[in-house]
């Protein structure tokens, strides 16, 4: 579901360089299908395994997690209006996120 105000379209460019017009369910399903993103269910996994959450100022949630392989995750949600949260990135831990591990 999409917050009010916002676009549920939005262009979605491939690695060749090519564009197309994609509803959310779309742009969620092409997106999971690409080398920059997790699979849904890694990033279930490392949400609900955590190791570190971070809350930053524009209401949005870093999670540190591992995916399935244990390969650790960063997953940055944001709160919905129906009160639960859609994971909006996700990728490899980048080493400037691995300070949060040790505050933990």
């Amino acid at each position: 579901m999409v917050p009010t105000g916002v676009s549920n379209r939005a262009e979605v460019w491939s690695a060749e360089g090519k564009s197309e017009a994609l509803d959310s369910a779309e742009c969620n399903q092409k997106a999971l299908h690409t080398r920059h993103f997790s699979l849904l269910e890694d990033i279930e996994h490392a949400v609900t395994h955590a190791m570190a959450i971070d809350d930053t100022d524009d209401d949005a949630r870093l999670y540190i997690g591992p995916a399935r392989n244990a390969a650790l995750l960063e997953v940055l949600t944001i709160p919905t209006v129906e009160g639960s949260e859609l994971a909006i990135h996700a990728m490899r831990i980048r080493p400037k996120y691995r300070r949060l591990l040790s505050e933990q």
